[in-house]
């Protein structure tokens, strides 16, 4: 009978308790913004109707898995903040656990194993980024976890040297392990399911066969790649009912978007919020060109290629670089872990004050992003994640609440008005731009039925017949020259306040 590790178990539970309370700090008190309304909104629909099915009539079919989810956490903890963001705690400690046994296992051979792996799940866990997609009603959490799981599982059923089994046709080598591959390929097609993007992971599994090929010269990858482009063509038509991929390829932005792509957008992003990362980088970088480590060379691939990829969309947010974000800290970790190793054979002093040295860069910026995080309630600085929805609008609710709005219009551009919507302010109208208005070709907005104002032409009306308005703006910059229309009544830290009032 095998022994049981005690030790192990009690460093998973240490992690598991201090993630959790780490993770469920304050969890419930921002405010929602626009696209986790709609999330949310959908499964109180579920719980109300059995789907998620809006009174609009619209059927919202996005990350349906994960809607099912949300509905029955918040049947548990509550229609509220808290008990739809709740759910996100499991996803995240299960990115940081597959974080740890991952490195634990390629390092099965290695004294140092549970150190290397604790030392890549505590990064993860305690990135700013970890807080910030915990404490959103998003799918996000979740998709970090199912990209993981996918990337984590087609390495050890195709390419492990020690999980998968060898079959040998012909001279040709071959290694497999098909529990993992079924686990692959359900968390690759729920991760798709939940956010399409991910499908860029098999664009990265395709490439590193490439890679591949040049380097260790396989003949076994030049089959792979056949085999693989095979399938993405396959699927691509199956799906898409197309064979062009770049077509499918700009349909993953949404149709709003229409500026061209900021290619330096997610490495400035990546350099402002892993400043440690991003100093020894060039360690990074030398250990695999040193070493030509398989694995090494699988997880820049997948992270470099998943980067660049979304480089090139017309839709950029940070929320669309968390599904690599778990593997950052492992390729560190295994780096680092080669290059001191090396260093130790010749001079173990130089190792120590090596280690000590990264491990200052890391930790010191690490945590004071972490506690910048943690404390970003309601007040944020322009370097927050998310700033776009870190505005202080628990101010504008108390504004709000001092207004008679039953004697008022309440008109909102389109990021406020669903904020506002779900916490019982429900504007009269939007106001979009008459780009906006031309691309829609619709009078009411999809979700909630509110109707829109076009800007400026129906603003004008409504000030031409003396209409007491409150206008709340978030994005000023899209309504330009908006104060001849309109008198500023605050300038808060977010949204914008007018009023249309002659008085």
């Amino acid at each position: 009978m095998k022994k049981i590790n005690w030790k192990l178990i009690l460093i998973v539970l240490g992690i598991v308790l201090f993630g959790s309370l780490l993770l469920a700090y304050k969890i419930g008190d921002q405010y929602m913004w626009t696209d986790e309304v709609f999330s949310f909104h959908a499964a109180r629909m579920i719980l109300e109707k059995g789907e998620p099915l809006y009174d609009s009539g619209l059927f919202y079919g996005r990350a349906e898995i994960y809607n099912y989810i949300l509905a029955f956490s918040m049947k548990i903890f509550g229609a509220n903040e808290f008990g739809s963001r709740i759910i996100n705690i499991p996803f995240a400690l299960g990115t940081t656990l597959l974080s740890f046994f991952f490195v634990r296992d390629v390092f099965k051979q290695n004294k140092y194993k549970t150190i290397l792996a604790l030392c890549a799940s505590i990064l993860y866990i305690t990135s700013c980024f970890t807080i910030a997609s915990v404490r959103e009603t998003r799918m996000y959490a979740m998709t970090v976890f199912l990209f993981s799981l996918s990337s984590f599982s087609f390495y050890k059923a195709l390419i492990s040297q020690h999980s998968t089994k060898i079959l040998k046709i012909k001279g040709w080598v071959f290694r497999y392990n098909i529990p993992w591959l079924i686990i692959f390929l359900a968390s690759f097609y729920i991760g798709y399911q939940t956010q399409p993007i991910t499908i860029i992971l098999g664009v990265c599994i395709l490439i590193f066969y490439m890679f591949r090929l040049i380097l260790k010269r396989r003949k076994e990858d030049l089959l792979f790649v056949a085999l693989l482009i095979t399938i993405a063509f396959g699927a691509v038509y199956l799906l898409f009912n197309t064979l062009n991929i770049y077509q499918v390829f700009l349909a993953l932005s949404p149709e709003w978007a229409t500026e061209a792509p900021k290619l330096l957008y997610y490495p400035i992003l990546l350099v402002r919020n892993f400043p440690g990362i991003a100093l020894i980088s060039p360690l990074i970088i030398y250990s695999i060109f040193k070493y030509h480590k398989t694995f090494d060379i699988y997880l820049i691939t997948i992270f470099l290629v998943y980067i660049l990829f979304i480089s090139l969309q017309r839709a950029q947010h940070e929320r669309y670089l968390e599904p690599v974000l778990a593997i950052l800290p492992v390729i560190l970790v295994t780096s680092v872990f080669r290059i001191t190793e090396n260093i130790a054979a010749k001079n173990k002093s130089l190792k120590v004050w090596l280690l000590i040295f990264i491990s200052l860069i890391i930790t010191i910026p690490q945590g004071y992003l972490l506690q910048k995080e943690l404390r970003e309630i309601d007040t944020y600085t322009p370097a927050s994640i998310a700033i776009y929805k870190k505005m202080e609008f628990n101010k504008l609710f108390t504004y709000l609440d001092t207004e008679n709005l039953d004697k008022t219009i309440l008109i909102t551009d389109y990021n406020s008005a669903f904020t506002l919507y779900e916490k019982g302010f429900t504007p009269n109208y939007i106001l979009v731009t008459k780009a906006r208005y031309e691309l829609e070709q619709k009078k009411y907005d999809i979700y909630f039925h509110i109707q829109y104002l076009v800007y400026p032409e129906d603003l004008k009306k409504l000030k031409a017949e003396n209409s007491n308005c409150i206008v709340i703006l978030r994005d000023k910059d899209n309504f330009p020259d908006i104060e001849q229309y309109v008198t500023p009544q605050s300038t808060l830290n977010g949204p914008f306040i007018y009023t249309t009032s002659n008085e």
